[in-house]
C-alpha cells in the first residue's frame, strides 16, 4: 500500500525545513551539544515519518515495528537532553542519573530494534490497510516513549516560566517550536495507546506539527540568538513532579476505565472501581505524609540538581514569615516553624539569654509535646560548644560536659541540632531543632550553612523587636516628659509670681493694703495651681475653655496687679475680646517675661491694647531681635529655645491658647531691633459665631 500525496507532500516539506535547520546552527557558533541534540531530535522525528510512511504500511510493515519503536524512543530520549540542557546553567543541566537513564534507554531502542517481528506488535486486514495490535512488550516500550516526552515538555515548561522578559524573547520561538513537534508526537502516541493499536493514519498530524516545530526552530536559529541560560527554581520542579504524578494517576484511571469496559462482570467492575478509590486515597495519604514529601524532595534535589536547596527561596520564604507577624510571641512561633519546615523537624526550642545574666531561658517551644526544656547555664556543655565554635551543632554526635539534667533532656526530646544566635560573636541565644520528619535524612555543610544563614536572619528579627520594644517605652517616657516639662513650665511661672510677692512683702509687709493684696494673690496662684494639678497639663482646646467677654487692657492690668514688674509699660485703649481669662494671663505672662529677659537691663518692656481689625494685645521689647529663619523654623516649636535655662515650651504652649480661642500670634523681628508680639482674638460677636458653628 503506497503512502498518499498528503503525506509525501508533507514529509517532503519536513525534509526541507530539517536540512536547513541544520545548515543554520552548523553555521551558528557557541551552540555547543545544543545543536546536535537538536539535530538529532529533529533526525529522529523525521526517520520516524519516514518509516511511517514507507515502511509500516507495506506487506512488511510488521518487520518494521521493531525499528519505529527505537527510533521512537530514542528521538523521546535525545529531546529530552535537549530540554534539560537548553537555556539551563551547567549546573542545572544534566545529573549522573540522568545520563545513566539516557544511556539506558538507548540501549533499550537497540535491543528493540533487533526484536523479532511480531514481539511488538501482531498485524491484522483492516478495510483502510493493515492494523498494528500492540503486544504487552509494545505497549510498554510505547508507555516509556510517552512518560519520557512528557519529562521533556515538563522542563521546557519550566525554562519557559522561569524565564524573564529578555531571556524569554530570545528562547520562546524555540520552546514552541519543541512544543509543536513534542505535542503533536504525544497526542498521536496517546491515541495509538488508548486502542493498543499503531495507528499509520494519523501520521499527517504528527508530519503537520514536525513541519511547524522545525520553522519554528529555523526562525529563532537565523532571528532570535542563541540560547539565554535561565534558573529553575526548585520550587517550580517539584510542582511539575506533582503534576506528573498527577497525570500518571489519571492515566492510570484510564486503563481501569478501559479495563472496566472489557470487562464484562459486574464483579470483576465493582472490584476494579473499587482498586481505583483505593489508589485514589493512598495517593492523597502519601502526598499529605510529611515524610513522604520530605523523600520526594530529596530525591529530586539528589538526582536533578547538585545543591540540596533553593538559597533564594527559602531566604525570601524565611524572610517573609519573620516580617509579617507584629508581637513577640508570634515572631518566636514563625522562627521555629520556618527552621521546622526548612529542615524536616518535628519540634522545636528557641532559647534567648535571659536579661542582665548569661544563662539561656526557654522563650518559646514548637510541638514539644509537655517535655519542660530546661534552663541552660552559661557553663553547661551545649552553650560553651556553641559559644566557642559559633556554628551550628549536630546534637545527635554527643555534647561533652553537659549537665545531667540538660543531657536527659536533649534525649527525651530527640534533639538532633542546635544553631546559635549570634550578635558579633556574642551568643544572645540559641535553637534546638528536635524529632527529624525522616530519620534516614543526612545532614551536610550545605544544612549547616543555611541553618547559620537563617539563625543570623532570626537573631536581627528578635533584636529588632527588641530595638522597637525599647523605642516604644522610650516614646512613652518621652510623651510622660513632655507633659512634665509643661507641668514644671507652668509651675515655674507661678513660683516666679510667688517669688514677687515674697520679695514685695519684705518692704510692706507692714502695709494693711498689702496684706489684702498679697492674700488675693496667693489665693490666685494657690487656684491656678489646683487647676493645673487637676488638669495634669493638657493643652487647652475650643472645648475646654471657659469662655467670657473680658476688657483685654484690665486684663493685663491684673496679671500684673500682685507682682509688679520693672521697667513695664502699659498703653492702648479698652477693647473686649471673647477669651478664657486663665489661659490668656498665663499667655500674657510668658510673653512679658520672655520680653524682660531678653532686654537689656533698664530697658522697658511695653504691652499696648487696642483694635484694629480684631482685638489684639502687643507685646513690645528693644531686645537682640530675631532672625527670619528662626522665627519660621524654630520660634514656636517645642523644645527649642535660645535660653541657657530655658526649656522650649513658654511660646509654643502660647500658641495653642491663642489658637484654641480662634486667634493668632504674629511676630514682626529682626536682629538688633527688638521684637513685636501682637496677639490677634476674635471680638466677641465673632467669637459667639464661632462657638455655635
Amino acid at each position: 500500500m503506497s503512502p498518499g500525496p498528503v503525506q509525501t507532500v508533507l514529509l517532503l516539506l519536513c525534509t526541507g525545513l530539517s536540512v536547513a535547520l541544520a545548515a543554520s546552527l552548523f553555521l551558528k557558533p557557541g551552540m555547543g551539544y545544543v545543536r546536535w541534540y537538536v539535530i538529532a531530535g529533529v533526525a529522529a522525528s523525521l526517520c520516524l515519518d519516514a518509516l511511517g510512511v514507507w515502511g509500516l504500511p507495506g506487506d512488511s510493515g510488521l518487520a518494521w515495528t521493531g525499528p519505529y519503536m527505537a527510533v521512537e524512543l530514542t528521538g523521546a530520549v535525545t529531546w529530552m537532553l535537549f530540554s534539560r540542557r537548553y537555556a539551563r546553567p551547567k549546573e542545572q543541566s544534566l545529573s549522573p542519573a540522568l545520563s545513566w537513564f539516557a544511556v539506558a534507554a538507548i540501549g533499550t531502542a537497540a535491543g528493540i530494534c533487533a526484536a523479532p517481528a511480531g514481539i511488538l506488535a501482531v498485524r491484522a486486514a483492516a478495510q483502510n490497510g493493515p492494523v498494528f495490535f500492540l503486544s504487552a512488550p509494545g505497549f510498554l516500550v510505547r508507555c516509556a516513549t510517552l512518560t519520557v516526552l512528557i519529562m521533556s515538555l515538563t522542563a521546557l515548561e519550566a525554562t519557559l516560566v522561569n524565564s524573564v522578559h529578555g531571556q524569554r524573547w530570545r528562547i520562546k520561538f524555540t520552546i514552541l517550536g519543541c512544543f509543536s513537534i513534542l505535542g503533536s508526537h504525544l497526542f498521536t502516541l496517546s491515541l495509538g495507546l488508548l486502542y493498543h493499536t499503531l495507528d499509520t493514519s494519523l501520521a499527517p498530524a504528527r508530519q503537520t506539527g514536525f513541519a511547524i516545530g522545525t520553522a519554528f526552530l529555523l526562525y529563532s536559529s537565523l532571528f532570535r540568538g542563541g540560547e539565554a541560560p535561565v534558573a529553575v527554581s526548585k520550587r517550580l520542579a517539584r510542582t511539575s513532579v506533582v503534576l506528573f504524578g498527577a497525570g500518571a494517576y489519571l492515566l492510570f484511571l484510564g486503563a481501569l476505565g478501559l479495563a472496566m469496559s472489557l470487562t464484562g462482570s459486574a464483579g470483576n467492575r465493582a472490584l476494579l472501581l473499587a482498586l481505583g478509590i483505593v489508589s485514589g486515597v493512598g495517593l492523597l495519604t502519601l502526598m499529605l505524609s510529611e515524610r513522604f514529601r520530605r523523600k520526594c524532595t530529596r530525591l529530586l534535589q539528589h538526582y536533578f540538581y547538585k545543591e540540596k536547596y533553593d538559597y533564594r527561596t527559602q531566604w525570601m520564604s524565611f524572610t517573609n514569615r519573620i516580617s509579617s507577624v507584629r508581637s513577640r510571641d508570634g515572631l518566636y512561633q514563625a522562627v521555629l516553624l520556618g527552621f521546622c519546615e526548612t529542615f524536616g523537624m518535628g519540634g522545636a526550642v528557641l532559647y534567648l539569654k535571659e536579661p542582665g545574666g548569661q544563662a539561656m531561658v526557654p522563650a518559646t517551644v514548637w510541638e514539644l509535646d509537655h517535655i519542660i526544656p530546661p534552663r541552660l547555664d552559661s557553663k553547661d556543655g551545649l552553650v560553651r560548644r556553641l559559644q566557642d565554635g559559633l556554628a551550628a551543632v549536630d546534637i545527635r554526635q554527643g555534647i561533652s560536659s553537659a549537665s545531667e539534667q540538660t543531657a536527659a533532656f536533649l534525649s527525651e526530646s530527640q534533639a538532633s541540632f542546635a544553631v546559635p544566635l549570634l550578635q558579633g560573636e556574642s551568643l544572645e541565644g540559641l535553637i534546638l531543632m528536635l524529632k527529624p520528619i525522616d530519620e534516614t535524612e543526612e545532614f551536610n555543610q550545605e544544612d549547616f550553612d543555611l541553618m547559620e544563614a537563617l539563625g543570623s536572619q532570626a537573631n536581627a528579627a528578635i533584636l529588632n523587636l527588641r530595638l522597637a520594644e525599647l523605642l516604644t517605652q522610650a516614646r512613652d517616657m518621652e510623651v510622660m516628659g513632655k507633659v512634665s516639662t509643661f507641668i514644671v513650665h507652668d509651675l515655674k511661672n507661678l513660683v516666679y509670681t510667688l517669688s514677687l510677692i515674697v520679695d514685695n512683702a519684705k518692704r510692706y509687709i507692714q502695709d494693711p493694703a498689702f496684706q489684702q493684696d498679697m492674700l488675693k494673690g496667693l489665693e490666685n496662684t494657690v487656684s491656678k495651681m489646683h487647676v493645673l494639678i487637676s488638669q495634669l497639663r493638657q493643652l487647652p482646646t475650643r472645648e475646654n475653655l471657659s469662655m467670657e467677654t473680658a476688657d483685654l487692657k484690665q486684663l493685663v492690668k491684673e496679671t500684673f496687679k500682685h507682682a509688679s514688674l520693672d521697667a513695664l509699660v502699659f498703653d492702648g485703649d479698652t477693647v473686649a475680646a471673647e477669651v478664657d481669662r486663665s489661659q490668656l494671663q498665663k499667655v500674657i505672662l510668658n510673653l512679658v517675661l520672655n520680653a524682660r529677659e531678653a532686654s537689656p537691663a533698664g530697658e522697658t518692656v511695653r504691652v499696648e491694647t487696642g483694635f484694629d481689625t480684631t482685638p489684639y494685645i502687643k507685646v513690645i521689647d528693644n531686645g537682640p531681635g530675631m532672625s527670619d529663619r528662626f522665627i519660621s523654623e524654630s520660634l514656636f516649636q517645642p523644645f527649642k529655645t535660645t535660653k541657657s535655662k530655658g526649656m522650649g515650651i513658654g511660646l509654643y504652649q502660647c500658641k495653642q491658647i491663642v489658637e484654641a480661642h480662634g486667634g493668632t500670634i504674629e511676630v514682626s523681628s529682626a536682629p538688633g531691633v527688638g521684637s513685636e508680639f501682637t496677639v490677634r482674638l476674635p471680638a466677641p460677636d465673632a467669637a459667639t459665631q464661632l462657638e455655635g458653628a
